[in-house]
């Protein structure tokens, strides 16, 4: 029976129940549908399909792509015209707060009382993500004043192929919760650090909400956030390199409107955990009005994450063996490629080529109109989103719940308030 509760279960009834209930809530009065409430419902368009595996892949491969083909001629759009937001919330803040309360117990139930193994890979059986035992794995190798990229041939099951502030964060967990095999045993520091990482990431979104537009704002993007199905897919898994670099941009949003120094600083904590983030720069560093100062901070954060491997024998070489494999030997191989529209479709290898060279091209355009131009902070987000989005078309795996990372930048940029706040912002 608890199996509907799970986000790896053949039933999606109750997650798609939730997206419904998210839509009504910051769905506005009135009849006549807008650009507003297509783009809420396209939020939540992935959420029918919380583990895609158990579906027919040929259809769901195809099913998790699609909207990414609305969200990128969107936020193009959204970026360069940076139209009125609209965004109401139906309840009250007191009644927010408690609906707040319900999904973060509700995170802690998926958190802790996940069924074991509930994962099937090749020949394993997981009952976490791969990414939270590597997570262990690396953050062993730096309490023993190592690298955390182990010399030696390469395997798929001991990669490490994030970048070093993934593993730095995750070594108080593996100092407080040591585990021998992470692969078998519980794993609660794990499963504390996916909870801690979700609450983090509703922190910054309320106070980035409260600042913009009130406390029903910020506690109304708190809810959106937790109870989010991809949010929970992310922390029943302990998906760390789903759940950190999310929660990281949503700080780093949250920071940038304070000033550009914090703004570059969380920027480049993101980069340092996971790269391409780093395409962020242009748009939140014009956003923040202090160019210089932003890409400077972005800089020494980035640059005291990597001194160690720069300086350390053979750590450049490790560095890219560990991170090439994965996002270059791995590309169409068997244990990746059946989880992928390209290797479902062969016969569109060529459109994938076209999407992504039309995808550089995007890309260049927008760097270049934000360095032409005024960008405001909601401008910024569409452009990141569209670094996120656009990235989709080189990965290997189906959007879906891959899409923790763009799913706080839709949520801000989709939800952004219809009136700036006026009112005491303490209370």
């Amino acid at each position: 029976m608890l199996e509907i509760f799970f986000p790896f279960s053949e039933c999606t009834a109750f997650f798609v129940l939730i997206g419904l209930g998210l839509f009504l809530l910051f769905s506005r009065d009135g009849r006549i549908p807008t650009w507003y409430h297509l783009d809420l419902l396209m939020v939540l368009a992935w959420v029918p399909l919380p583990d895609y595996e158990v579906g027919d892949l040929a259809i769901t491969m195809i099913l998790g792509w699609l909207p990414l083909f609305y969200w990128i001629p969107r936020l193009l759009y959204l970026f360069m015209r940076d139209p009125r937001p609209e965004a109401e919330v139906r309840l009250t803040t007191r009644h927010l707060k408690v609906l707040a309360g319900f999904a973060a117990a509700y995170l802690v139930f998926l958190a802790l009382i996940s069924p074991r193994p509930f994962g099937e890979f090749g020949e394993y059986e997981y009952h976490l993500s791969d990414s939270a035992m590597l997570a262990y794995s690396g953050a062993d190798h730096i309490l023993a004043g190592q690298l955390p990229y182990p010399e030696g041939a390469v395997e798929f099951k001991g990669n490490h192929s994030y970048g070093p502030a993934y593993f730095a964060l995750f070594v108080p967990v593996a100092y407080l919760f040591p585990e021998v095999d992470p692969h078998y045993a519980y794993c609660l520091g794990a499963r504390l650090y996916a909870i801690l990482l979700a609450l983090a990431g509703a922190a910054a979104l309320l106070h980035l909400g409260r600042r913009l537009g009130g406390p029903r704002i910020g506690w109304g993007w708190a809810v959106f956030w937790l109870a989010s199905p991809y949010l929970h897919n992310s922390v029943y898994w302990a998906q760390a390199s789903h759940l950190l670099p999310g929660v990281l941009t949503a700080v780093a949003l949250a920071a940038a409107f304070h000033s550009p120094k914090l703004g570059g600083a969380a920027l480049g904590l993101v980069a340092s955990v996971s790269y391409y983030p780093l395409l962020f720069l242009p748009f939140l560093a014009r956003a923040s009005g202090r160019f210089l100062a932003f890409a400077s901070a972005c800089a020494v954060v980035i640059a005291g994450f990597f001194l160690p491997i720069v300086i350390a024998h053979n750590g450049l070489t490790r560095f890219f063996r560990h991170v090439i494999f994965m996002e270059g030997t791995l590309v169409g191989q068997e244990e990746w490629s059946p989880w992928s529209p390209w290797a479902q479709y062969p016969a569109l290898a060529p459109v994938r080529t076209v999407l992504m060279v039309a995808y550089i091209l995007i890309l260049a355009f927008a760097f270049v109109w934000a360095f032409r131009h005024t960008v405001s902070l909601r401008a910024a987000v569409a452009g990141s989103a569209i670094v996120v989005a656009g990235f989709q078309i080189w990965k290997e795996h189906a959007p879906g719940r891959y899409h923790l990372w763009l799913f706080p930048l839709l949520l801000v940029l989709v939800l952004w308030p219809k009136e700036r706040a006026t009112a005491d912002l303490r209370t």
